[in-house]
């Protein structure tokens, strides 16, 4: 593989996925500076495909793909990384690191996520039969033609990856389940050029000096010139010594742990994250309109945090399951951030007294309680 210049790091945003990323970026910059790392949360429909990244030279570039659960379901997601598997040349240049909740999906055979796909299209084809209009709509027919390629190319995209030698799986509890991604990348990107290239820089600072010294006698001369061999000598048992022992990276300070349920500045607790941090709800916000819940999470300054937001349907979820745990904590109806995918001018909703999830024009209303990381 030829020298990495370039490296994309591509993810769908949520459920930790922030604190991998951070981590793999702070590995990486320790590598050297003679690369380019950029974040590409592909969460929305703003990315840019990976085989439009790669380009048709693909030389210096590759690609960290950080592949969850939510990844798998993901239209936008899924629509950027189809294509990879036709390029065998990319196939060295694609590092896959596929979290735990997103692992039995790629491994079985049955590969439960391509059910959300064939139910995507299902209900594409209902909306067709309920209401003709849309054979002549240019955006749903775009839409639909989308899920119906991914849903087509479900297989060769996991043939792709079970058959991909960079793959790393990344369990929450053990990070050194991917830091063979890092070592790989370290290796192509060759950070020893990174200390010649300054040692060469040194080199032509001291042939200056050599310019100044044609006057000098010949004795003076040569004295000086084993002096200068000696720095650069010296130079080179350092870099040498920096490469063998790469500085360990400063410890990070874990965020406080509370528990579920407890009371924090502006709210209650109802998810905790496995290594640190988590989520807390806010007190009921009244009943909005969609877009309305949005801005009024948005502006919430509970706790004196401006951080708030409205929670996807995931997250709402979770407020269910831990319902029981949470004194107080009456039931009802709220919206999620959470769009439905086969029509834009709905969004899911979730009632937390018995976790039913369902879906909601946006012109209607709803409750809203925002949530925020802490």
């Amino acid at each position: 593989m030829n020298k990495i210049t370039e490296i994309l790091i591509s993810y769908e945003e949520g459920k930790g996925t922030k604190y991998i990323v951070n981590d793999l970026i702070k590995d990486l910059k320790a590598i050297g500076p003679n690369f380019k790392t950029t974040r590409d949360p592909i969460s929305d429909k703003k990315g840019q495909k990976i085989s439009d990244f790669m380009g048709g030279t693909y030389e210096g570039k590759c690609v960290i793909l950080i592949i969850s659960d939510s990844f798998l379901e993901s239209t936008s997601c899924m629509d950027k990384v189809l294509g990879i598997e036709d390029e065998k040349v990319y196939n060295d240049r694609i590092f896959p690191i596929i979290l735990k909740d997103a692992e039995k999906s790629l491994l079985n055979t049955k590969a439960p996520f391509k059910n959300h796909w064939n139910k995507m299209v299902k209900d594409y084809n209902d909306l067709i039969i309920e209401d003709k209009s849309h054979e002549k709509d240019q955006e749903f027919q775009h839409e639909h033609k989308l899920r119906k390629g991914i849903e087509k190319g479900i297989d060769s995209f996991i043939k792709f990856i079970n058959s991909n030698d960079n793959r790393f799986y990344r369990e929450e509890e053990n990070k050194n389940k991917y830091l063979g991604v890092i070592e790989k990348i370290k290796e192509a990107a060759n950070p020893e050029s990174i200390y010649v290239t300054r040692l060469d820089e040194q080199i032509k600072a001291q042939n200056k000096k050599f310019a100044g010294l044609i006057n000098t006698s010949r004795d003076t001369l040569l004295s000086r010139l084993d002096g200068l061999k000696s720095q650069l000598d010296t130079q080179k048992l350092l870099i040498n010594k920096i490469l063998a022992n790469p500085k360990t990276p400063e410890p990070v300070t874990p965020k406080k742990t509370l528990e579920i349920g407890a009371q924090t500045e502006g709210g209650r607790v109802f998810l905790k994250y496995k290594n640190e941090g988590g989520l807390i709800f806010s007190q009921e916000l009244g009943s909005h309109k969609w877009e309305e819940a949005k801005e009024v999470c948005k502006n919430f300054d509970g706790g004196g945090h401006d951080n708030w937001r409205l929670p996807n349907k995931d997250e709402l979820t979770a407020m269910f399951k831990e319902k029981d745990n949470i004194d107080g904590f009456d039931s009802g109806t709220y919206w999620s951030y959470t769009e439905l995918e086969t029509h834009n001018s709905y969004a899911y909703r979730a009632n937390i007294g018995n976790g039913k999830v369902d879906w909601l024009e946006k012109s209607k209303h709803c409750g809203v309680r925002a949530v925020r990381e802490f």
